[in-house]
């Protein structure tokens, strides 16, 4: 991982973007973090551009690699990071946790949410990455997503990831 100050919360929780999983292993247990996925499948979304024709480049958007690498940001969201149990164990009660019913557990409609923040003309083009498995979703009303998907240290984390990517 890189050189970063963890988030810290009231309660004195300290989390950092090693904390937060994006694949678990046969066990259930964390095993790839959110970063480490998003740097793996931007990098093979920059070699598939690079490999473009010249003549098919302009059909994609401006940042296309970096939409590519994004596509697992909602994964830094309690609804996502507390569907591990051992996850749930250890960070729900540092950071003062709801019940994960509480949060939005979709980490496509999430990312669609936080990267429309990031993007310009969002609509055209995070509808991709809101149903990359294949279940499109609508971000009305934007204010409910909001309420149940953040977590100000997450919150936190996601911005220093975004920056990265």
């Amino acid at each position: 991982m890189t050189d970063h100050q963890p988030a810290q919360n009231v309660i004195g929780a300290r989390i950092s973007r090693s904390d937060c999983w994006a694949k678990t292993d046969e066990f259930g247990h964390p095993c790839l973090t959110v970063r480490d996925h998003c740097v793996n499948v931007g990098s093979v979304g920059l070699v598939s551009y690079e490999l473009l024709p010249p003549a098919s480049k302009h059909c994609a958007p401006a940042g296309a690699v970096f939409l590519i690498a994004g596509h697992d940001i909602g994964k830094v969201t309690p609804g996502f990071l507390m569907k591990c149990s051992s996850w749930r164990q250890r960070w729900q009660p540092r950071l003062a946790l709801s019940s994960p019913d509480q949060y939005e557990p979709n980490h496509a409609k999430a990312g669609h949410y936080f990267l429309a923040q990031w993007v310009r003309n969002p609509e055209r083009w995070l509808v991709s990455i809101g149903g990359h498995h294949g279940v499109y979703h609508s971000l009305s009303p934007r204010g409910s997503l909001r309420n149940r998907a953040d977590h100000a240290d997450l919150a936190e984390l996601r911005s220093e990831l975004l920056h990265e990517l």
